[in-house]
């Protein structure tokens, strides 16, 4: 069921002494719009939903590296250093973060040319590096004749307002107050004021954020929002930065709910209590507008947002605001972000690594980055501006080596993530699933006992193939893990695990549980380069999880430019489709037109073996294949023979020399 209304809304679940749920919905005013998804799987109702709100763009590729951000007065020199750190402590980074602090007095495409002397400069060298930038753009903008933005939008009529009654007894009272809503911009009308008593009047809200007196735009209308879109015209500088949208639930300082009253009045004659929870998601909606048409004409917009509502997919990544360096604000962001993904279909979340508020010790840091690197489709850290940052040099070496070995398994995996990107854009598949989503079968998945809630709860399946577990309390050296009925897993040990039962696993400090599906195939870019830009040509490892009843596996890679924003709907990408059924494997084209040959040079293979006394053992065969194989348009096949792999049909070069053991 999909309850579609952007006022406040009261949601209650009660269960019954039946066992049965019953849930309520009341929103305070509005028109509400109500879908109904009978499916018999979870995967078609995420597919009948996405038909509905739409389907998440693919985004650019490096948005799904490691980000670095601090809330801080870090200059552009700092800036640079810190770039400069990462590289040689061998940590890929692909983005790099400027807080409020990088304005000129809090107004937004402005610079603090204090801080900033040149941000040309600084973004082309960070950009030689192969790395991107982001700076903030909230939606409140400084109410004063000197910030021409804001001088523009009062001309052009384009903010929120704030209506009153007019009488003859306070005509005076109220040409004063438009007055003062005309202030920064130009006189009073008295005579049209004097014209309207008797009636209501509006005037532009103000209210107070981080630059002092403030006004909000009213993204609410269309003509506003291509008004604000055109602002992310080229002018230089901005142009090279990609933005982050944050204070848009909105945030009002010193109001009585710390947002804009209800009875303010929006395009249409409105109120805000009709519209609060969209408001965000119309302000990214204007700033995507603003990348698409404008910025960067035809590439794919990368906007962060705080706030969003239904449909908020569409428009880029979320995070989860301002949490603390606290264990149970660690426990609380897993299951967030699963409900979000499925059944919510807002794949691409994440929250700040370490918690924006307070200072994580080494322990608390490890595990956060550890678990949003494994399972945080928006992998950032980031802390506010009276906390420490989070940099982990300026911890000790085994957590430098901790958050190095996290963030590095991470860029391995990038080519999986961005598959699973690619099926969820393409077909609505989320990305995070609890493990209901795929085993209803197994009632222990979502109805299970005490003993099972917590593995449960911070358990996560990346699509159908990778199984994590995340490690949310201090000090422990075991986690239980709960693996669904009918499955098997592999650990990282290369162990085989049978599912339908609840198993106690070791755990140490340097990773997190994470377990392969039996028969799935996942493709890795081995070598790790310090951003994404410097291995878009690397090739590829195949790793073949091979089921032990059928003695097959199978998985997909999807390739395309990174950064095109009709790379799908104009056919421009391959996807691959990879078949192993010992002992052959097949790869070829299922679809797209572009020109993205899959370009592989090891395949390793993970087996189950019969072992002494009916037991199961594993084997890891890799295979390195010289030259490397390369399918582009037409079906290859081959055969495996211990450690080689003998062409069952043409490959592109003349021949395959020696397939060798690593």
């Amino acid at each position: 069921m999909l309850w579609v209304n952007p006022s406040d809304t009261y949601i209650a679940l009660d269960r019954n002494s039946d066992n049965s749920i019953h849930s309520w919905f009341l929103s305070e005013s509005g028109v509400i719009d109500l879908f109904l998804f009978p499916q018999r799987t979870s995967i078609s109702a995420m597919r009948s939903y996405h038909n509905v709100l739409g389907y998440a763009p693919l985004p650019p590729y490096f948005s799904l590296g490691f980000h670095r951000s601090h809330y801080s007065y870090e200059s552009q020199r700092d800036i640079l250093d810190i770039v400069k750190n990462y590289t040689d402590l061998h940590i890929p980074v692909d983005v790099f973060w400027l807080d409020i602090e990088h304005t000129n007095g809090k107004q937004y495409f402005t610079w603090n040319q204090t801080l900033f002397p040149d941000p040309l400069g600084m973004v082309q060298k960070v950009n030689s590096l192969g790395k991107e930038m982001v700076t903030i753009v909230d939606p409140h903008l400084k109410a004063t004749r000197s910030y021409p933005i804001y001088l523009d939008g009062f001309c052009k009529d384009v903010y929120v307002k704030e209506r009153y009654f007019c009488n003859l007894d306070t005509c005076d009272e109220s040409v004063s107050n438009l007055g003062g809503s005309l202030r920064g911009a130009e006189e009073a009308d008295t005579s049209q004021v004097a014209a309207g008593c008797n009636s209501y009047m509006d005037e532009v809200f103000k209210g107070i954020c981080w630059p002092g007196i403030s006004a909000w735009p009213d993204f609410t209308s269309p003509r506003v929002r291509e008004w604000w879109a055109e602002l992310f015209k080229p002018d230089g500088v901005n142009e090279y930065f990609y933005t982050w949208n944050d204070m848009n639930e909105p945030a009002v300082f010193e109001a009585m709910e710390m947002t804009m009253n209800r009875d303010l009045v929006h395009a249409g004659d409105i109120e805000h209590r009709d519209v609060h929870n969209a408001y965000g998601h119309y302000f990214r909606m204007a700033t995507f507008e603003g990348h698409l048409n404008y910025r960067r004409p035809g590439k794919r917009p990368f906007i962060l947002t705080r706030s969003f509502y239904l449909g908020s997919h569409r428009f880029g990544p979320m995070w989860n605001g301002d949490s603390l360096s606290q264990w149970d604000n660690l426990q609380a962001v897993l299951p967030m972000f699963i409900t979000l993904s499925a059944p919510g279909g807002y794949s691409f979340t994440g929250s700040d690594v370490g918690g924006f508020t307070g200072q994580p010790l080494p322990e608390l840091l490890t595990r956060w980055n550890q678990l949003a690197a494994a399972t945080s489709v928006f992998y950032r850290l980031h802390s506010d501006i009276i906390s420490p940052p989070r940099d982990p040099w300026l911890y000790d070496s085994q957590t430098l080596e901790r958050f190095r070995g996290a963030v590095r398994d991470r860029y391995q995996l990038l080519p999986f993530w961005y598959t699973l990107f690619a099926r969820y854009s393409m077909f609505g598949e989320p990305m995070l699933r609890p493990l209901w989503f795929d085993h209803m079968a197994d009632p222990n998945t979502f109805d299970a006992s005490d003993e099972y809630d917590e593995a449960l709860n911070q358990e996560v399946i990346l699509g159908t193939d990778i199984l994590v577990r995340g490690v949310t309390e201090e000090g422990v050296a075991s986690v239980d893990v709960y693996f669904p009925a009918g499955t098997k897993w592999y650990d990282d040990e290369h162990k085989l695990i049978t599912g339908g039962a609840l198993r106690t696993v070791t755990v140490t400090l340097d990773k997190i549980p994470r377990f392969y599906r039996a028969g799935s195939i996942i493709p890795r870019k081995v070598r790790v380069r310090d951003s994404t830009k410097g291995s878009e040509n690397d090739p590829l490892t195949l790793w073949i999880n091979e089921d032990s009843d059928s003695n097959a596996a199978e998985g997909f890679v999807y390739l395309d430019d990174g950064s095109s924003y009709n790379s799908t709907s104009s056919g421009q990408y391959a996807l691959y489709k990879i078949r192993f059924n010992r002992p052959n494997i097949t790869v070829y084209r299922e679809s797209g037109s572009g020109d993205f040959p899959l370009i592989v040079e090891r395949i390793k293979i993970l087996s189950p073996i019969e072992g002494p006394e009916d037991t199961t053992q594993t084997a890891l065969v890799t295979i390195k294949v010289s030259p490397a194989i390369t399918v582009n348009f037409e079906e290859m096949s081959f055969r495996v023979e211990g450690s080689r792999l003998v062409p069952e049909a043409r490959l592109p070069s003349e021949d395959i020399t020696e397939m060798l053991v690593d």
